[in-house]
């Protein structure tokens, strides 16, 4: 019975010592293929493009960590698709964190603004734009972030001393619990548009100016011109009729007949002018109508 009892306690002492050694063994191994995970995880956190994973004597870990470096792969790919496209749009677009930091912008923003991204991303905008600028621009998104919706603002910079205007969108950005982490702009040069409407409005106010004067002329015209015609179809036709007694002289009564037809065509000149002015402004209408063209010839003959 004796030995019996040694030969169990022997049993059990060397069960637990192996459990033990097992135990020692199978952390030992779960601990290096955890922390291969890990230093993976980290190198992924790190954006370290040489992150690879590598494989341990656990091939539940290995299942893992082959899975989590497909997703890993297939994200990268997705982020650099995103960054070509990003990069070779025609718009500028920059991506800032809710406080005010960039963290991206495109190769359009760099050569519209000539701000290289190193110089940017990390920075607030008050470390990239003048303070006017840098206030009207967080202003903007402070109000995108406070509507939650995209919105539309003109924009103006200086850009190397030369004036720059840009019709900017601005959305933000929602996380997966819908809070929003960030804002995103997308902005379109509109130079161009700004100075051909600067120059419009400066010709239109030239031509108004213009318009004016021709108004003015042609008002003094009328009253300068009618007021001695008047006089001298008055007294022409005082001496042609004789109303004040003979001339005399049938020559003379000729002569005052031809003053008044001479002022009558004057008269009638300036008429046309104010006429002629009228229908530019659009306020006469052609009226059609039969020609003598007999006394048409006779005035130009005579």
């Amino acid at each position: 019975g004796r030995s019996y009892r040694v030969v169990i306690v022997v049993i059990v002492a060397t069960t637990i010592v192996l459990a033990i050694i097992g135990a020692w063994i199978l952390r030992q191994v779960t601990r290096r293929a955890s922390a291969s995970i890990s230093a993976y995880v980290a190198e992924v956190n790190r954006h370290d493009n040489r992150a690879r994973f590598r494989g341990t004597a656990v091939s539940e870990f290995n299942e893992v960590g082959q899975t989590l470096s497909r997703f890993v792969t297939a994200l990268r790919d997705s982020e650099a698709r995103a960054q070509i496209i990003l990069n070779n749009a025609p718009v500028w677009i920059t991506i800032k964190s809710v406080d005010g930091v960039y963290s991206f912008v495109n190769r359009a923003f760099e050569s519209t603004t000539g701000l290289a991204a190193p110089d940017v991303v990390g920075k607030r905008t008050v470390d990239v734009f003048p303070p006017v600028t840098a206030a009207r621009i967080d202003q903007n998104d402070g109000t995108v972030v406070e509507l939650r919706s995209s919105a539309q603002f003109e924009a103006s910079i200086d850009v190397k001393g030369e004036y720059c205007a840009f019709l900017v969108t601005k959305f933000p950005l929602l996380d997966a619990h819908g809070g929003v982490s960030g804002i995103c702009s997308i902005g379109s040069d509109i130079t161009q548009l700004k100075l051909s409407e600067r120059a419009l409005t400066e010709a239109l106010a030239v031509a108004e100016s213009a318009s004016q004067a021709k108004s003015r002329f042609l008002a003094t015209m009328s009253h300068e011109f009618r007021t001695p015609l008047n006089a001298i179809l008055g007294f022409s036709d005082l001496i042609r009729q004789e109303y004040l007694g003979p001339a005399g002289n049938d020559t003379y009564v000729d002569y005052a007949g031809d003053i008044h037809r001479s002022g009558q065509q004057m008269l009638e000149l300036v008429d046309e002018i104010l006429d002629s002015a009228a229908i530019e402004a659009g306020q006469r209408q052609f009226d059609h109508k039969p020609v003598n063209l007999y006394a048409v010839i006779e005035d130009a003959i005579r």
